[in-house]
């Protein structure tokens, strides 16, 4: 997945909190240290719910979350949201 980030444009990234290898925070912390001309907003999947999980996933780097299991009309509603995000991010940047 961090290959195909590399090598596209991508806007959004929705990752799940736990995956092998590599945790959720590890890949937000991952993906902000890459020098990139735009912003990418991050999701995480989590079944997490403790205060401090979720602040840990914000401090590495994630702009949302969301519970699992995940329900589709939710996805879709905090994707639009962050594509409310990334088309002000353009915008400013091309001002």
């Amino acid at each position: 997945g961090f290959e195909i980030f590399s090598q596209n444009h991508i806007d959004i990234v929705i990752s799940d909190w736990m995956m092998p290898g590599l945790s959720g925070p590890d890949l937000c912390r991952k993906l902000r240290a890459v020098e990139s001309e735009h912003y990418v907003y991050i999701i995480l999947l989590t079944t997490k719910s403790e205060k401090d999980e979720i602040a840990q996933g914000f401090d590495a780097g994630a702009d949302d979350f969301l519970s699992k299991p995940v329900h589709a009309v939710e996805l879709m509603a905090r994707i639009t949201a962050g594509e409310r995000v990334m088309r002000m991010e353009r915008e400013l940047t091309t001002k």
